[in-house]
């Protein structure tokens, strides 16, 4: 009697545990710190190298009337939530860029960082690197000199071990606006030619920010807007590779007015690169992987109103975090939305950033942390 007792208790449980839906990954979800930028500071760059180290880059305001600062550096010091002290990298202050023109951050196989901006008066696109120390910067210098027509957007760059790309959009006719880069072998201390690399026949967005990174293989990507017909202006993603070029259509747009777009490309930590943009107010991503492109939604705006201005960052997991501001201007700062991904891709229920806005022509920033965690900066 006792064990036909204990049969009938066990097969109880076993049924019942049947029909619990159970999320495996719901009691180990990595912790996400949310921090404001303070005063005056916005257009935050966040990036972690394979040093394990949290790099901050960012715009500092130093003359509100005017709207003039300076380009900074900070390190994040995880264990004891605390920045290193800043380091300022431009030595010529300009005006607060458009949330389309803000600088650009990469680390190269030594740790080394290099950083580009869109300098004023004269326009240019600027560039600097650290020492190996990242105890200073050098002296900034004007790469592009040959294509700088109708430079609206800040250059992009990336780092493959000692070999560090600039690239750039160029052309006052949008229609046959395309993009350039420029190369260095030797970690930065020289580039080679200016060249162009995308095709005229599809055109690209003046007012639109694009995104660059290398994949696994050295291979160099570049995602951005083209323009075709005056109102194609779709995500395109242009390889680069030692034999040849190519250029991938990822998702379609049309639309005549000028969308102010920005887009992120980063990699996961099984190497595959990540692309995520905004289409027609709606923020979508996409793992480049073997050129298969299934598009995804992030998730849908919570009012009627515009999704943009994406950044993503993955931990060594597995986990992804993706954040976006939505609000109604192009370069209002809305509201700050995070969405926190399991490794399998499904969403995981995220903590509330009600009342959390990024400043107006500011914008968030993510990255993973060595304990697997993330911090988003708005």
């Amino acid at each position: 009697m006792k064990s036909t007792s204990i049969k009938l208790w066990l097969i109880t449980i076993f049924s019942f545990c049947l029909f619990i839906p159970i999320n495996l990954y719901a009691e180990t979800s990595p912790k996400i710190t949310i921090i404001a930028m303070s005063e005056n500071e916005l257009q935050p760059k966040l990036l972690y190298d394979a040093l394990g180290r949290v790099h901050l880059l960012y715009f500092k305001i130093e003359d509100p009337k005017t709207r003039m600062g300076n380009l900074y550096y900070k390190q994040y010091q995880y264990e004891e939530n605390t920045w290193s002290k800043p380091i300022q990298i431009s030595q010529k202050t300009y005006r607060r860029p458009d949330v389309i023109a803000t600088a650009k951050l990469a680390a190269d196989g030594q740790g080394r960082l290099h950083v580009t901006w869109l300098g004023q008066k004269p326009t240019g696109h600027m560039y600097s690197r650290s020492d190996l120390q990242l105890k200073k910067f050098e002296s900034p210098r004007s790469l592009v000199s040959k294509y700088l027509e109708g430079a609206e957007a800040s250059a992009v760059i990336s780092a493959y071990k000692n070999q560090i790309s600039l690239s750039w959009m160029a052309g006052w006719d949008e229609k046959e606006r395309t993009v350039y880069s420029m190369t260095s072998s030797d970690g930065g201390q020289s580039f080679g030619e200016e060249k162009m690399i995308g095709d005229q026949s599809i055109g690209g967005c003046g007012c639109c920010a694009y995104a660059s990174d290398y994949d696994s293989k050295g291979d160099l990507l570049i995602a951005y807007r083209s323009a075709t017909n005056g109102n194609g202006r779709h995500m395109q993603l242009l390889s680069m590779t030692s034999q040849q070029k190519s250029t991938q259509l990822i998702d379609t747009w049309e639309y005549s007015s000028c969308p102010v777009s920005t887009n992120n490309l980063a990699r996961d930590a099984k190497g595959n690169n990540w692309l995520t943009w905004e289409t027609a107010g709606k923020i979508y991503t996409t793992n480049l992987k073997d050129g298969n492109i299934k598009t995804s939604l992030v998730r849908e705006p919570k009012q009627d109103i515009r999704q943009k201005h994406p950044a993503v960052a993955f931990n060594n997991t597995g986990y992804k975090v993706i954040v976006w501001s939505e609000g109604n201007g192009y370069f209002s700062g809305g509201e700050l939305q995070i969405q926190l991904f399991d490794p399998k891709g499904n969403p995981i229920k995220t903590a509330s950033t009600k009342g959390m806005s990024p400043t107006q022509f500011g914008s968030a920033a993510v990255s993973s942390l060595p304990d697997g965690s993330f911090l988003v900066l708005y």
